[in-house]
C-alpha cells in the first residue's frame, strides 16, 4: 500500500508539474500573438456621389522599418532594402510620409525589393494582408485592372500598430485616396474639316483663307469701281 500510495503521489506531483509549466510556457506564446498585426485597405472611388469599389488591382506590403513597443511607444528601424532613405519615422508628419512613401516606392521598384505580403482587391474593393511584423510598411499598387486605368493610387507608409488616440491599433484600416487621371483629347483627324456649331455643312474659313478673301473682295470692288467710272466718263 505504501508503494502504491507513493506511486500515486509522484503521479500527482508530475501532473501538478506540469501544469505548472504549462502555465509558465503559455504566456509568451499568447505574447507572440500579438507582436503581429493586419493591414485591411477599402479601396473605392467617388462616381457621381456613388462608392464604387475597385476591383482586382494588386498591392504589395512591403516592411520599411521594423517596430518595437517600449513602454507604449513605438521605435522603428529601418531595414537592409530600404536604408538609404532611413529617417526618424515615428516623427513623420502627413506631408513627410506621402514623400517618403513614393521615395520608397521608386527605390522599390528600382532595386526589385520582394514583398512581404502580396493581393488583389476582391469584387468590394477590399484587400487584407494578415500576420505581419510590427513596423513601417509600404503599400504601393503593382497592377492594375483594365476597369481602374483611369484610377490613381498614390504609395503610402502605414505603420502597424498605429496610434489611435491613446492606444495602439493592431488591426489597421486605411482607405487610399484615390484620383481620376484626366482623359487626354487624341489629335483630330486633319482629313476632317472642323465644324462650326451652327451650320454643320459650313466650314469656317481659317485665318489665311480670311485674308485671302479679303484680298479677293477688296480687288472686285476696286474692279468694279473702275468700270462704273468709266461708263458714267462716257
Amino acid at each position: 500500500m505504501n508503494m502504491r500510495a507513493g506511486i500515486l503521489n509522484s503521479a500527482t506531483f508530475l501532473v501538478a508539474l506540469a501544469f505548472v509549466c504549462m502555465s509558465v510556457v503559455l504566456p509568451p506564446m499568447c505574447a507572440a500573438a500579438y507582436a503581429t498585426g493586419s493591414i485591411t485597405l477599402t479601396c473605392n472611388i467617388d462616381r457621381d456621389g456613388v462608392d464604387v469599389p475597385l476591383a482586382g488591382d494588386t498591392y504589395e506590403f512591403s516592411l520599411v522599418a521594423s517596430a518595437q513597443v517600449v513602454n507604449g511607444e513605438l521605435t522603428y528601424e529601418t531595414t537592409g532594402p530600404f536604408a538609404s532613405i532611413g529617417c526618424k519615422w515615428g516623427g513623420l508628419d502627413a506631408g513627410q510620409l506621402r514623400s517618403k512613401a513614393r521615395e520608397a516606392a521608386e527605390l522599390a521598384a528600382r532595386n526589385g525589393v520582394a514583398a512581404d505580403a502580396t493581393g488583389s482587391t476582391d469584387a468590394h474593393g477590399k484587400i487584407s494582408a494578415q500576420g505581419l511584423r510590427l513596423g513601417m510598411y509600404l503599400v504601393r499598387r503593382v497592377a492594375v485592372a483594365p476597369a481602374n486605368d483611369r484610377a490613381l493610387v498614390d504609395p503610402m507608409l502605414i505603420s502597424v500598430p498605429s496610434r489611435v488616440d491613446d492606444s495602439l491599433e493592431y488591426q489597421v484600416i486605411a482607405n487610399p485616396k484615390v484620383e481620376i487621371e484626366e482623359a487626354v483629347p487624341g489629335p483630330t483627324d486633319p482629313g476632317v474639316p472642323e465644324s462650326n456649331g451652327i451650320f454643320p455643312w459650313l466650314d469656317l474659313p481659317t485665318t489665311g483663307d480670311v485674308q485671302m478673301l479679303l484680298v479677293g473682295l477688296v480687288a472686285l470692288l476696286g474692279g468694279s469701281m473702275i468700270a462704273v467710272s468709266r461708263r458714267v466718263s462716257r
